[in-house]
């Protein structure tokens, strides 16, 4: 369990120093002050949203707290939300989309009892970033192309 929490930590710690490196820092309360200029200001307010979700579920592991259901149902909404602002901006992806996808995976790949979970509406969730991914990735080649 010791170890896990190192683990869980150091990769966060990853994360974070990767996200702040590329100018794409979302783990502070105040989100309006170091937004991307690559991203819209609704969409970096849900990726702080899901960012204290996640937070939120690494202290109830790190506690031994049972992560419930409606903490993973309120996470795949927040995601879903996340998602439909990612189509109506419109404008290709940012590194910050990819750091917070993965450290939604890298967290409820930790929970303990993730078993007892109906994880179905997050794979879900994930699912449907990929696809909007794959989606826009010929747009993003293309205009790195031109650019």
């Amino acid at each position: 369990m010791k170890f896990r929490k190192v683990i869980v930590g150091a990769v966060t710690l990853a994360v974070m120093f990767v996200s702040c490196s590329g100018l794409s820092c979302f783990a502070l309360s105040d989100a309006g002050s170091d937004k991307p200029d690559d991203i819209d200001q609704s969409t970096f307010e849900t990726v702080v949203k899901i960012d204290e979700n996640l937070n939120m579920i690494m202290d109830k592991n790190e506690n031994s707290e049972v992560v419930c259901q409606s903490d993973i149902d309120e996470l795949a909404a927040l995601i879903d939300r996340f998602n439909d602002s990612i189509i109506k901006q419109n404008s290709g992806l940012s590194q910050i989309h990819f750091d917070i996808i993965w450290k939604v995976d890298f967290v409820t790949s930790q929970i303990p009892e993730k078993d007892k979970l109906d994880m179905r509406n997050i794979q879900k969730s994930i699912e449907s970033f990929n696809n909007i991914v794959r989606l826009l990735k010929p747009r993003t080649e293309s205009a790195e192309a031109v650019g």
